[in-house]
């Protein structure tokens, strides 16, 4: 018989309690000026989960234990890597244009014109990106 083993289960890793979240947002900020506000729990979860079960810790505060040890700065350079988002392009993602496309544009008919307010543009490529398509 086949056991079904659920995704959770099969990871060994503990959630992210909310004191790790804390620990890993104040070393993101005082290290690099990442500002991870309440709410990006599940985003910083999910990007240093990869790397908490890549060097085999079974907590996250392990691996913060590992990253702030480290002396040669490897650890604090991958954290750094895995919650920063490393590049902005033109059409960065494109599902959020063909959902544009598909589902917003025919929805607002023959509107003319159509006014856009797009807010924290990396460096304004979203912005330009709607005039384009």
């Amino acid at each position: 018989m086949t056991r079904h083993v659920d995704v959770a289960e099969a990871d060994s890793v503990r959630p992210l309690a909310p004191q790790e979240f804390e620990q890993f947002r104040q070393l993101a900020y005082r290290t690099f000026g990442l500002d991870l506000k309440s709410g990006k729990e599940e985003l910083v979860s999910a990007r240093l989960r990869k790397l908490v079960r890549g060097g085999g810790f079974h907590s996250f505060q392990d691996y913060y234990r590992s990253i702030v040890q480290d002396r040669t700065g490897e650890s604090l350079l991958a954290m750094i890597d895995a919650l920063a988002t490393n590049h902005t392009s033109f059409f960065r993602e494109p599902d959020h244009f063909q959902f544009l496309r598909d589902q917003v544009i025919p929805a607002l008919g023959t509107r003319d014109p159509i006014e856009i307010w797009t807010a924290a543009c990396s460096t304004g490529e979203e912005v330009w990106s709607y005039s384009l398509q």
